[in-house]
Order: C-alpha cells, then sequence, then structure tokens
C-alpha cells in the first residue's frame, strides 16, 4: 500500500473520532474520547475531530417525565379514537339517512318494536306475581299434617320464583336497550342537524 493511500486512510480515521463533551456536578466542561457513566445522566454532546458538535444527547427522561409523556401519549391516542368514531358516525349518518325526519321514523320504529317486547314482559310478570301471591295465600292455609300438599305447593312456587327472576332480568334489559336506543337516535338528529349545519347533507 503506496504512503499517500495509508495517509488518507490515517486522515480519515482522524476525522472519524467522536469526542464528548458534557458538564460535571460542579459545573466544569469535560472532553475526551469515553465518558464516564455518572456523565450520562446529566446529558452530553457529541463532538467530530474539529470539535463541532454533531449530536446532543438529553438527559434521561425522569419518572415523571415518563409518566407525564405516556398520559399525553394515551391522551392523543383517546383524541384519535374519538375523531375515528365521529367519522365513521358521520358517513353512516349520511350513507343511511336524508333527513332528520327519516332518522326519526327509524327511531319510532325501534323504540315502538322495544315497547312492545316490554308490554308482554311485563304483563307475563303481573301474571306471574298473581301466581306467586296465590301459591303462598294457598300455603299459609295449610295444617301442619298437610306435608305433602307443602312440599307440592313449594315446588310450584320455586317454578315460579325461577321464571319471575328470568322475566325480571329480562324486563331490566329490555328497559335498558330502549332508553339506550333513545339517547342513541338523539345523537343521531343532534348530528344529522350538525352536518346539515355545515353544508355536507346533499340537497
Amino acid at each position: 500500500m503506496g504512503l499517500g493511500v495509508c495517509a488518507c486512510l490515517l486522515a480519515t480515521a482522524v476525522q472519524a473520532q467522536e469526542y464528548y463533551r458534557w458538564r460535571d456536578a460542579h459545573g466544569v466542561v469535560h472532553y475526551a474520547s469515553t465518558i464516564p457513566g455518572d456523565a450520562v445522566a446529566d446529558g452530553y454532546d457529541v463532538l467530530n475531530a474539529n470539535g463541532a458538535v454533531i449530536k446532543h444527547v438529553p438527559p434521561p427522561p425522569t419518572p415523571q417525565q415518563r409518566a407525564a409523556a405516556a398520559a399525553a401519549a394515551r391522551k392523543q391516542q383517546a383524541a384519535e379514537a374519538a375523531r375515528a368514531a365521529q367519522q365513521r358516525l358521520d358517513s353512516m349518518l349520511l350513507l343511511s339517512f336524508d333527513s332528520v325526519r327519516s332518522i326519526e321514523r327509524l327511531r319510532d320504529e325501534r323504540v315502538g318494536a322495544l315497547t312492545e317486547q316490554l308490554r308482554h314482559l311485563r304483563e307475563r310478570q303481573n301474571r306471574l306475581e298473581q301466581q306467586q301471591r296465590a301459591l303462598l295465600a294457598r300455603k299459609a292455609e295449610l295444617k301442619p299434617a298437610q306435608t305433602a300438599r307443602a312440599t307440592s305447593i313449594r315446588q310450584e312456587l320455586d317454578g315460579v320464583d325461577a321464571n319471575l327472576k328470568s322475566v325480571h332480568a329480562a324486563v331490566r334489559s329490555l328497559a335498558t336497550d330502549r332508553a339506550a336506543t333513545i339517547v342513541r337516535f338523539d345523537t343521531y338528529i343532534k348530528r344529522f342537524r350538525q352536518l346539515q349545519a355545515a353544508g355536507r347533507v346533499p340537497q
């Protein structure tokens, strides 16, 4: 290898050498080709052979800073999810409805169907409660010696109680569904009117 090539390679190696600059706990600036581990926690600069800063390495974040960054990231994710959900709702409204009245018609249809189901369930609940009261009255009239009859009535009561429990759960579920349906369609109507005001609903 010629002397010229060796000199060129040596110069390149020197130029590629990196140095570090940092301040210690007393504020004194240090320069070296290596950096002690305890200095990394306070941040440092990476310099090239000419002394120019090629990279600044900040100190690692504190636990409080990491917590704040994580909270900010969660907030950003929630905001992006909310925007995406709003876009999906807007697309659904614009594709499915052409007026507030069309939303109201569908709402009335859905709520009406749920109301009718609730009516039937409550009628069944009333019949079961009447049956329960009648069985309890018959049980109260029994004489102590009528053990077989008492057992039969107890079994009937157990069946009625189980049916009532099931009906009560169905009534609660349907009532919740009906209330949620009303709220959901109120949201649809409010947003559709906003889209109309913004000129996004085709005329």
